[in-house]
């Protein structure tokens, strides 16, 4: 009786893990490449481009900048001999 038990317990065991196989399987199974996307395209058209494009009279920067030298104290790293 002991080893009936084992037994059927054995063979549904191998049954569920060649099911969990073939499930895994047809899951992970490699998909079909895809097409690769189109881009929209749009003709050229040459031309004098100072008729389209339109430049500020005077440049305005967005960040001034005031530069000064750097003050050089002489006293406080210097040894008196």
């Amino acid at each position: 009786m002991h080893r009936k038990r084992i037994l059927w317990i054995a063979v549904l065991l191998c049954f569920f893990l060649a099911a969990l196989a073939l499930f895994v399987v047809s899951h992970y199974r490699k998909a079909p490449a895809e097409q690769p996307r189109t881009a929209a395209v749009v003709a050229v058209v040459r031309g004098n481009l100072a008729s389209s494009l339109t430049v500020a009279g005077q440049f305005q920067p967005y960040n001034r900048w005031i530069f000064t030298p750097k003050s050089q104290d002489i006293s406080a790293g210097s040894k008196s001999i």
